[in-house]
Formats: structure tokens, sequence, C-alpha cells
């Protein structure tokens, strides 16, 4: 007859599955003992974990720990349920098993108060301390951790056994010597006796043994009923959270559509407007070209003002025959005509210079004449440069006012652009990267690595660096705009060989890594494409 043997698991409620998987690896022991595996209720982060049954505390041969990263944040550790199991471990009538699941913080030091106890002086499975999800292979990890259960076992049985040859041993000492009689007919009439009495035990304790059977079999059945119950609640509580999400969503979608259709309607407007302006500012400017080329030909159709042509003044003259022809018919003297003459002579000269004298007079005040007229002309020229310069800077300055408008439109993050909400940009603020507003999945890691096939061309699984902005930009660091779940998002970075990083956006932790490979693997996928303005 197999050997009964009681074992408890004790795990938190997201490693349930894990929980179930592992009882179904157990056949092999189930095969060398009869093995009874009691699976009461997950832990629970802030609520005190108790015992069903107290006594199956005092009954159970082998105490089964899963350790993730979940559990060390029940704070089972510091319940009284735990130093009631390690006390058992102590005494030696148990065996704590704990079992690495993940990567965490699970190798710190308790105190029990009349005693300090660490998780490390405990047989940890699977070997060498390789957690169970950074196994290649699930299968390969579950029987490795069955195998070193068994072997456990075995040494808790030869250990347990040897105990209770002792207790026997000693019992019988102290009951004293047993007479032994060597009459063959009182021997045979004793062993009958002694066979009788035997099964009569053997049908108390198999009574009994149907009583508790049936006894366990109804609190089983109870406790099935409680948790389809529960399981129904939870079930009804979740649908009417995801509906109203989804209602939510679906009105947050079609405001956001609406505003999207009102802006595409006012941009037609806006660009005729910039193209409005624009054409005036080009109006203006060939306007302002037209009269600056007036200008010029303005200042080249100016005349140049001549200078007065010199003129002679020259005094009558009197020829030496008419003034002897004048002195005779004058009947005058040849003494008087000759000082007459020498009169003439002197008054000629004086003429000659009065007439030289006007003569400079004259051209001196056309040369200032002309002088005024060439200077006032450069003037009207320079006036009209001025003019044209001016018109140039302003030119200028309506075309710097015209890229200015143009170059208005910018973007900040958390901006709703191409079906998608803006998480990254770049430093001139018209390219990033825009996150999808809806989750895909849950789905396995070779489908989220296609999510283009199901979103369209440019999506694309974003990488461990590109999940951590948009937890930091959109999601739960910050005002949670991308309305991301709790849950942990796939990412395209991988983790050693087989397996790839995933992000849980409920407190941003990046400790988590699963196989890539496996359909059982499902995650949501948040995708994510680039953009250019």
């Amino acid at each position: 007859m197999a050997r009964k043997l009681n074992m408890f698991g004790i795990y938190a409620l997201e490693d349930k599955d894990v929980m179930l998987d592992l009882s179904a690896h157990l056949d092999d022991l189930r095969g060398t003992y009869d093995l009874n595996l009691w699976l009461e209720d997950a832990v629970i982060p802030g609520e005190p974990w108790q015992f069903h049954f107290e006594s199956r505390a005092s009954h159970t041969e082998v105490f089964v720990l899963l350790l993730s990263e979940a559990f060390m944040k029940t704070g089972f550790m510091r319940q009284p349920e735990f130093k009631l199991v390690m006390d058992r471990q102590k005494e030696q009538k148990s065996v704590v098993i704990p079992i690495l699941l993940e990567q965490c913080d699970w190798d710190e030091e308790f105190d029990l108060g009349d005693y300090q106890f660490s998780l490390k002086d405990l047989p940890l499975l699977p070997e060498e301390g390789q957690p169970l999800k950074e196994w290649g292979s699930l299968e390969e990890a579950y029987g490795n951790i069955a195998s070193g259960i068994n072997s456990i076992i075995k040494d808790l049985v030869e250990h347990l056994d040897q105990k209770r040859s002792k207790k026997k041993r000693a019992k019988s000492e102290e009951s004293g010597q047993v007479a032994i009689s060597f009459d063959p007919a009182e021997n045979k009439a004793n062993d009958m006796e002694e066979n009788s009495e035997s099964q009569q035990e053997i049908g108390q304790k198999a009574s009994s043994r149907e009583e508790a059977e049936a006894r366990r079999r109804a609190e089983v059945a109870k406790r099935i009923r409680e948790a389809a119950e529960a399981s129904a609640r939870r079930r009804e509580e979740e649908d009417r959270l995801w509906e109203e999400a989804l209602e939510k969503r679906r009105l947050e979608k079609a405001r956001r559509i609406r505003e999207e259709a009102a802006l595409a309607d006012q941009q037609p407007e806006t660009e005729n407007g910039f193209r409005e302006e624009h054409a005036t500012v080009k109006s203006k400017r060939a306007e302002r070209k037209k009269r600056s080329r007036s200008a010029k030909v303005a200042k080249s159709d100016i005349p140049e003002t001549k200078r007065p042509e010199k003129t002679s003044v020259t005094a009558p003259s009197t020829t030496p025959a008419q003034a002897k022809t004048k002195v005779e018919s004058s009947g005058e003297k040849p003494e008087k005509a000759s000082e007459a003459s020498n009169i003439f002579t002197k008054r000629n000269i004086i003429r000659a210079a009065m007439g030289a004298v006007f003569v400079v007079l004259i051209i001196w005040l056309f040369s200032l004449f002309g002088n005024s007229t060439e200077n006032e002309a450069p003037e009207a020229a320079a006036t009209n440069e001025t003019k044209v310069e001016a018109t140039d800077n302003s030119e200028s300055a309506d075309e710097e006012s015209v890229t200015l408008t143009e170059a208005a439109v910018t973007f900040a993050v958390g901006d709703y652009h191409q079906e998608g909400i803006i998480f990254e940009l770049n430093t001139d603020n018209n390219t990033g990267k825009i996150a999808h507003l809806d989750d895909a999945g849950p789905m396995p890691w070779q489908d989220a690595n296609k999510i283009d096939e199901q979103l369209g061309a440019g999506w694309r699984l974003p990488s461990f660096e590109e999940l951590q902005s948009m937890y930091n930009s959109i999601g739960q660091g910050a005002d949670n705009k991308g309305e991301f779940t709790n849950g942990l998002y796939w990412s395209s970075t991988p983790f050693e060989e087989h397996q790839a990083r995933l992000l849980r956006f409920l407190d941003g932790n990046t400790s988590y890594h699963y196989n890539r490979h496996v359909e059982h693997r499902s995650y949501r996928v948040r995708a994510i494409k680039d953009f250019g303005w």
C-alpha cells in the first residue's frame, strides 16, 4: 500500500496558472505515494491569509512556495501562518520547497521572533537557481522541478519512518518485556486473535478514511461552488468595467474624429488665407518694382543744363581816314586834330576795357546758374534711389512675414495626429513617433512582431526603450492619455536567445521577459510608427 503524503501549495494570485501546471506534472509522485495536493485561496497583497482548515497545517508533510515578484509583494513572509510553516520545518515535521519562477528579491532574512530565517537555507528548485520562466523549454523545467520534489520527499519519508520506528521501540520498552509462549495451539490462537483485531482495526481505519474522504469531497465541492460564484461575480464586474471602458473609448474616439473633421474644414480656409496673403505681397512687390523702374527712367530723362556761349562785345572804332576827314571837315588845325586823335584813342581803350569787364561778369553769372542746375538733378536722383531702397527693404520684410506664417505649424507630445497620439518629438518639433490609439491582442510575440499586417504599412512593434518612452510621456508615468491598461506589453527587444522583454504599465516594472516562441504567452501590443511633416 502506497504511503499517504499531504502537499500544500502557497502562491500569489498571478501565479495560479503556474501552480496548476505544476500539479499536472506530479503524476510520477502520485504513482509512488498516495499524494493529496491542497490548493486553497491564493495570497493577495494587503489581505491576511489563513488556512481554511487549521488541521491541514499540522498534517502537511510538504509545503511548496512559488516565489515571484508578485508573491514577495504579498507580505506573506511576515504573517503568522508563515511562522507556523517554518516552525514545522524547524522541528523536522515537514519540508518547505521554494520554487523560483522569476528573478526577484527572494534571498532576504526574516525575523520569526525566537530565531532568524532565510529562504537560502531551503532546497531551491529548479536546479542551480535558474528561474522557471528563463528555461527555453517549460516541459523540461517542470520535469526538473518534479524530479527535485521526488528526491526531497524520498529523504523526508525515510526520516519520518525512522522517527516513527524509534517511537515504537521506545513505547515498547516503556511497557516492559513481552511474554513468549512456546505452546503451538496457544500461539495459533493468539495469532488468530491478533489477525481479528488487525482486521477490525483495518476496517475501522477504512471506515474513518471513507468518512474523511467524504467530508473532504464535500468541502472541495463547497469550495468549488464558492469559487465558481466568486468567479462569476468577478467576471460580471470585469465585463461591466470593460463595457464602460469601451463606451468611454468610443465616445472619446468620436470626439477626436469630430475635432479632426473640424480642423480639416478649417485647414482649406487657412490655406486660402495664406495664398491670398502671399498674392497680396507679390502684387505689392511688383508694384514697388514698377515704381522703382519708373524712378530710374525719370532720372535718365533729366536734361543737362548747358552753359551759355561766350559773346564778344566790340566797341565801335573809327578808322584814321575817317578821323582825318572828320577833322578836315571840321576845319580844325592839325595840332588840334592830333590832340583830338589822342583823346579818341584813349577813349577807345577805356571802352574796350569796360566791355571786357562786362563780358567776364556775364560769363561768371552764367557759370553760377549752370552749377546750381546740375546739383539739383543729382539730388533728385539720390532721392529716387533712397525710395527704391526703402521699397526693397519693405519687400524683404513682407517675405519674412510670409515665411514665419508658413512655418507656424508645430506639434507637441500628447497631440492626436495620423490615427495616433504623439509620444516622441525630434528637435524640429515637426517629426517624431506616434502610438496607435488602441491596444491589439493579447497575442503571442510572433503575431505581435507582424502587427503591420493587421494595422497597415508603417505600424510596428515598439522596442523596449520606446515602450518606456510611451509609459513616461502618455502612459501611467504621466497622465495616461494613451489609455494603457495596467498589464504587460510586448516589445521587439530580445532577452537572451529565446525570450523578449516586456513592460508592465501598472508601475513601469521592467523586469519581465518571457519566451517569445510559445503560443500560450499572449500579451498586449501597442503599435507605433514614425511621422514627418
